[in-house]
């Protein structure tokens, strides 16, 4: 777990970096959805209101974030800041699949972390945004769960292959009767 909050807190302190401010400026004047939000902390607090959130607004920052992602030079800047907006969803996912990652000594939980980060980016990459225009965070954290399924999915039933054949390494004769 400590490699995880060392994960994000460096994370956050990129966001909090000059070059990121800068960044971050050049973004908020050119769209006006995210003109008001001062500082990307700023922004964060709005996206991550619960008590009365503003989905259409939401929805329009994670849009201009994404494509900003996909066309800047400087992604993976972009690519810090999503991982915090989307932090609560993704230890959520963290602490739902930990569980089923005990199941293998070879995952360790910061196994499990930079999968999910790398699953996420990737799915990132993937939203299509021209035929996706609400919901995207919801949408997002969904792909990548039914991925993170997928993945365990697949994992186990390796693993049941791997028993199998060891159970079959112990009965040479497949079970065919000894005459």
């Amino acid at each position: 777990m400590e490699q995880i909050t060392r994960f994000i807190r460096d994370v956050e302190t990129e966001v909090k970096t000059e070059k990121f401010i800068k960044l971050y400026q050049s973004i908020r004047e050119q769209h006006s959805r995210i003109k008001s939000f001062s500082t990307p902390e700023g922004l964060v607090s709005c996206l991550h209101n619960q008590n009365n959130p503003d989905y259409a607004l939401n929805d329009s920052v994670l849009s201009i974030l994404i494509v900003e992602y996909l066309s800047q030079p400087q992604a993976s800047l972009i690519g810090s800041y999503l991982i915090i907006l989307f932090k609560p969803g993704l230890l959520s996912l963290f602490t739902q699949f930990r569980r089923r990652a005990l199941c293998f000594a070879s995952i360790s939980e910061a196994d499990l972390w930079f999968q999910i980060i790398g699953f996420f980016l990737e799915e990132i990459k993937k939203v299509g945004l021209a035929a996706e225009k609400t919901k995207i965070a919801s949408k997002v954290l969904g792909r990548l769960r039914n991925r993170l399924r997928g993945h365990f999915s697949k994992l186990f039933k390796e693993l049941q292959s791997e028993r199998e054949l060891n159970q079959d390494a112990f009965h040479p004769n497949n079970g065919q009767a000894i005459s």
